[in-house]
């Protein structure tokens, strides 16, 4: 065929050309590329949850029921599979049933992720193919080459909370502040290569207000943006100018726009050149670990003269972003065209993984001039903390012996009042560690920090490994981690112990039962170690010496206790001591050989074995009872599970031996001595010893670790027996030997008590009770004791009970004892009138006294007599009454004793009336015919307390009667009468009248 000739029919396959040709499937928004492919970007197949929307021609003869497949795949695979299929239905037709709608379908984003791999510019084939209702199977449809690229170009957001993309990298401008001297020279901003960077995408710059493009056409080379000094003189006069860059990629997939960059803009203003960071590289990364542990160097280049004030600002942000400053200030006393300000390494770790930036005020003639800013990037492999610095070090290493280590915290610019600085020492030995912290609060950020590391961290310790490192904790921030400083601890050194030796004055060998001794203990490089003395052999059922500390003269001294050495006696042993340091052993002494002299049978140093009871040598067997007590002393080195024996020597009352053993070789439960009950069968024995034999108490001890049990001295009774009788109380008297019977009373306080018990025995005075008094009864059996300091007013109960064989009670006698009889023996006076006249009830005044016993005195009953009753009476209460003129005794009187005394008795009267008429004067004669007669008017005031006033007096009213009263009354004008109705003062003295008087009674 020539080239000319071409073919009319058949038509070539997939030309879409035929009766039943269809049509290849279309992606709905696609981007058609310069190859013709249809280009499908990740918010077209991501849009909907359904994936990439398509749509299918309209074709000729479509038709209900016809099954359509679209294809997605290369154009070698010979059985592709379809991603989409279905049949159509009525709904995919008008309602006249043969007009048909668009057939639109979804292809699921994981299909095309599984189609399409990425970061390739892969193109597949897109088609169709239709089998139709009646079974004929139209053509494939033309392929169409269809390409999803992804992912979108730029790093993807690390941040999906932030509306830029924080996976971006800033852009790079060549400068940091634009001045106006920048402004005229103008500068670059570049847009480092970023992820899946392709030929073709179109990069924008939006530097201000300014908005730049630029079209890749290296895909491994940044992008470099030109701001000339035509497009930055655009730029509106603001404070600072924000930079952000974005991409997107032929299919229109787009990185969104970076975050913001902030550059200083400063237009009609210029800086001083910036200052250099000497060490950083062409990047402007500042290597740390290049730095060696030294500075780094900040060089500033320019003009500078004398006098110059420089104050270089050095602003740092660590990986946390936690901002630092720091100022430099130098003063210029020799002109230059350069300046250098070393900055510690500290300053620099401190920021690794952040930034610096470093800028400095040039002051001259008092105006200040800005320069603009250096910045850098700080690398490095170290931690942003240095190592703690621990010292004092001997080639490299902590001696073992160190009394106390420094661990100095390395300087933090960062850090804070307030922060927590804690320190980790920790030491490493066979790959086991062990470790502790300290802690610091900073009060004063200018100081440093230094923990002291006691020789308790570090002797223990003798060739271990060694790591130290520090955090810091700011008020609010995170923990920061020091790098860590590994050492080694110093090597043990050779210890050299003297052995233990014997306190000063003991001497080898050793008496167990003398003083206690003690063993020295020495050890002159002692810092915190322990000692521990250790006894070889120990015996059994002893605990091992304490682990003791050390005197301030490096010693230790450990008393021997007298349970070991007494354990010890008759042996040989070994004494060495072990030095102990936290915990642990780190070496023994040599040893020192002691010796324990063997302890003798009968040794006096121990105690006797005994009855409680019976010190005198003398066993009264009658009197033992199961109460009675054996009882051996505490004795030296007693302790519990030591072997004990007592046993009972003698002969019974039929002359026989008697041998019986009361302890069979039983051990000791107790460090207190012994004490024991007698038992039945004890009892029994010693009750049948023979009276007038001894016997004798051998008790021995198991003391040491071998041998022969130890007997302690002998205890040899002479023994009695007794012929229990119960004690009476025979009499009970008083000091006149005036017997007190039984429940009686008695005031003498010297009440002796009589009786009888058992001859030659010990009884007990029990009185309420309590004893008072043990006395022992003589050759007959009796005995006599005076009681003393009685209570007086309540009951004493006398009983008497035997200290031997049951201790028996007497009955009991009883008696009160109570005051003798007290009575107020001085005269009395009864010197009141008494006027004997009509009948009375009252007491005249001054004519009665009581005066009984005191009260709680004497043993009723108590009498009361008068040696003259007619004189004066008395009644049983002590009450006495004046009768008649004169004196008499009363006598009061107990049981054993009484007691008189006088009584005065004056001006007893009695009223007597003449009977026959007479003047005044007669009637004064009439009374004074009686020695001793007074007027009626002299005691008036006597009769009223008894027979009332005389307007009441019991005579005839008409009586009128003189007074026989010399004494005139009214004013000399009369003298005193009665008549009915009272005594009134009559003028008229002739007038014959009766008389009365008071008459003497004797």
């Amino acid at each position: 065929m020539s080239d000319s000739q071409y073919v009319i029919f058949p038509p070539a396959p997939h030309s879409g050309i035929g009766v039943l040709a269809v049509y290849p499937p279309n992606p709905l928004g696609y981007k058609k590329q310069e190859d013709g492919s249809l280009g499908i970007n990740i918010a077209m197949v991501y849009s909907d949850t359904e994936g990439l929307w398509c749509y299918l021609p309209e074709y000729l003869g479509q038709a209900i029921g016809d099954l359509i497949k679209v294809f997605i795949d290369r154009p070698d695979v010979s059985k592709p599979l379809p991603v989409w299929f279905d049949e159509l239905t009525e709904d995919d037709f008008e309602a006249d049933g043969l007009t048909p709608k668009p057939v639109t379908f979804y292809i699921p984003a994981e299909t095309l992720e599984e189609k399409f791999a990425p970061l390739t510019d892969q193109r597949l084939d897109f088609w169709s193919e239709v089998t139709r209702k009646s079974g004929n199977t139209s053509l494939p449809s033309p392929h169409a080459q269809l390409w999803f690229k992804h992912p979108a170009p730029g790093e993807a957001d690390i941040d999906g909370g932030k509306p830029f993309n924080q996976g971006l990298k800033l852009p790079i401008p060549t400068e940091s502040v634009v001045d106006q001297l920048v402004i005229e020279e103008g500068m670059y901003c570049t847009v480092e290569h970023y992820f899946n960077q392709r030929i073709g995408d179109t990069v924008v710059l939006a530097f201000g207000s300014l908005r730049l493009e630029s079209v890749v056409t290296d895909d491994s080379a940044d992008i470099v943006f030109e701001l000339t000094p035509q497009l930055l003189a655009t730029l509106p006069k603001t404070n600072s100018l924000v930079v952000r860059w974005c991409a997107y990629d032929v299919v229109e997939n787009a990185s969104g726009w970076s975050d913001a960059l902030m550059l200083t803009f400063k237009p009609g203003v210029i800086l001083l050149a910036a200052p250099i960071f000497e060490q950083s590289d062409g990047e402007n990364v500042l290597h740390h670990d290049l730095l060696a542990g030294g500075p780094t160097n900040i060089l500033l280049t320019g003009s500078f003269a004398v006098n110059d004030l420089i104050a270089l600002t050095l602003e740092g942000f660590t990986k946390d972003s936690v901002r630092v400053t720091h100022t430099y200030s130098q003063t210029i006393t020799v002109a230059s065209k350069t300046l250098n300000f070393p900055v510690e390494n500290f300053r620099i770790q401190n920021v690794i993984g952040g930034s610096l930036r470093a800028t400095y005020i040039l002051t001259r003639a008092g105006k200040p001039q800005l320069s603009k800013p250096a910045d850098v990037t700080v690398a490095g492999k170290s931690l942003s903390l240095g190592a703690p610095v621990v010292t004092p070090l001997v080639e490299g290493k902590l001696e073992v012996d160190t009394v106390i280590a420094l661990v100095e915290v390395a300087s933090f610019w960062p850090l804070k009042k307030g922060a927590e600085v804690r320190m980790h020492w920790k030491t490493d030995i066979n790959g086991k560690w062990n470790e502790f912290s300290l802690g610091h609060t900073v009060v004063d950020i200018t100081r440093k920090i230094v923990f002291e590391i006691g020789s308790e961290n570090i002797k223990p310790y003798a060739s271990a490994k060694l790591a130290v490192k520090a955090t810091i904790t700011n008020p609010g921030e995170k923990e920061i981690f020091s790098d860590l400083t590994e050492l080694k601890i110093g090597d043990p050194k050779e210890l050299v112990l003297p052995p233990p030796s014997l306190v000063d004055p003991f001497t080898n060998p050793l008496d167990p039962l003398a003083a206690l001794p003690s063993m020295l203990v020495e050890y002159p490089d002692a810092e915190t170690e322990k000692v521990r003395l250790v006894c070889t052999p120990l015996p059994f059922g002893f605990d091992r010496f304490p682990l003791v500390e050390l005197d301030s003269a490096n010693q230790a001294t450990f008393l021997l206790n007298r349970q070991l050495i007494t354990a010890l006696h008759g042996e040989t042993v070994r004494f060495k001591y072990n030095l102990n340091l936290d915990g642990k052993k780190i070496g023994s002494s040599p040893e020192t050989t002691i010796s324990f002299k063997l302890i003798a049978d009968q040794d006096p140093r121990f105690p006797r074995p005994r009855i409680i009871g019976f010190d005198n040598g003398i066993l009264d067997v009658k009197k033992l009872t199961s109460t009675d007590k054996l009882v051996v002393n505490h004795w030296h080195g007693q302790r519990p599970t030591q072997s004990l024996t007592l046993v009972l020597i003698g002969v019974d009352a039929n002359d026989n031996a008697v041998r019986h053993v009361i302890i069979n070789a039983e051990a000791s439960v107790t460090s207190a001595g012994l004490i024991r009950e007698l038992s039945t069968l004890t009892l029994e024995v010693l009750r049948n010893l023979k009276n007038g034999t001894t016997a004798t108490l051998i008790f021995s001890v198991r003391l040491g670790l071998r041998g022969k049990p130890v007997e302690f001295p002998h205890q040899i009774y002479q023994i009695e027996s007794l012929v229990e009788l119960q004690p009476v109380i025979t009499l009970i008297k008083d000091s006149q030997n005036r017997e007190i019977p039984h429940s009686d009373q008695t005031v003498d306080p010297d009440i002796t008590v009589e009786g009888t018990a058992s001859i030659e025995q010990q009884v007990e005075v029990l009185v309420n009770g309590e004893s008072v008094e043990t006395v022992t009864t003589d050759k007959d059996g009796k005995f006599s004791v005076l009681l003393e300091e009685l209570t007086v007013d309540v009951l004493t109960v006398v009983q008497i009970r035997a200290l031997y064989g049951d201790r028996l009670l007497s009955p009991l006698r009883s008696f009160t004892l109570r005051k003798a009889l007290q009575v107020n023996n001085s005269a009395m006076a009864l010197h009141g009138a008494r006027v004997y006249a009509w009948a009375h009830s009252k007491d005249f005044l001054g004519n009665t006294q009581i005066r009984a016993a005191v009260p709680s005195t004497g043993v009723p009953p108590i009498r009361y007599t008068s040696s003259n009753p007619n004189v004066a009476s008395v009644d049983g209460n002590g009450k006495v009454t004046g009768l008649r003129n004169g004196n008499t005794y009363i006598t009061v009187q107990d049981r054993f004793s009484s007691f008189s005394y006088n009584v005065d008795v004056r001006n007893i009267y009695r009223l007597d009336v003449s009977g026959v008429s007479m003047d005044h004067g007669a009637a004064v004669r009439w009374k004074d015919k009686i020695y001793g007669s007074e007027p009626l008017t002299y005691f008036f005031n006597a009769m009223y307390e008894v027979y009332s006033n005389d307007v009441y007096w019991p005579l005839h009213s008409g009586w009128i009667t003189w007074m026989c009263d010399t004494r005139a009354c009214s004013g000399n004008a009369g003298y005193y009468v009665w008549r009915g109705g009272g005594h009134l003062c009559r003028n008229d003295g002739d007038i014959g009248y009766w008389a009365w008087c008071l008459r003497p009674v004797n």
